[in-house]
């Protein structure tokens, strides 16, 4: 894969987690790598196309995250912050909001190929995570009520919405509302 492909599906990553999938254009892109507009086209013939590319490699990325928790994790708990991590990570990077709840807030104007694979993380995530929560309740690792499933949606909600906090209030927010979703299953 070449270097200038990645920065392109990077630059998109961080646009649309920054500005919406509506909010960024080959313009932008181009212009930040000092490229021509018809080197992204070249690439990615449509903006559809570009923004399937980053919600695939985000996939990826997660199913790799997935083997390696599997391989590496001791505990649920291990794997929970393990899944933190990744709004941790975007927090990082300039406060980028949830590539997922990014797209959300343009779902009624994305392309229909965009929406399925969207619904195609957001399950995969929310599966795992749901696995996770009630593997840990039945080790007496989380307390919590309700279906795992239930709760895997409150933790993907509140951690997304988080990270809009923080946004507006300052990284402290996140870590006020991370720090109670994490008591609120532990204790």
């Amino acid at each position: 894969m070449s270097s200038t492909r990645e920065k392109i599906l990077d630059l998109a990553e961080h646009y649309i987690q920054h500005d919406g999938y509506n909010g960024f254009s080959y313009h932008d892109i181009s212009t930040s790598l000092g490229i021509r507009n018809a080197a992204v086209h070249y690439y990615f013939p449509k903006k559809e196309k570009l923004a399937r590319e980053v919600l695939k490699k985000a996939r990826i990325q997660f199913e790799v995250m997935v083997e390696s928790a599997r391989e590496n994790d001791k505990t649920q708990l291990d794997r929970l912050h393990r899944f933190f991590r990744i709004y941790d990570n975007n927090l990082s990077r300039d406060n980028r909001v949830c590539l997922i709840g990014s797209m959300a807030t343009d779902l009624y104007t994305l392309p229909e190929e965009l929406n399925d694979e969207l619904s195609t993380l957001v399950v995969n995530m929310k599966s795992w995570l749901s696995e996770v929560l009630e593997t840990g309740r039945k080790k007496g690792e989380f307390h919590f009520t309700g279906a795992p499933g239930h709760r895997a949606g409150i933790l993907c909600s509140c951690m997304a919405g988080a990270l809009q906090l923080a946004r507006i209030l300052g990284n402290e927010e996140y870590y006020r509302i991370k720090s109670q979703l994490l008591k609120d299953i532990t204790q």
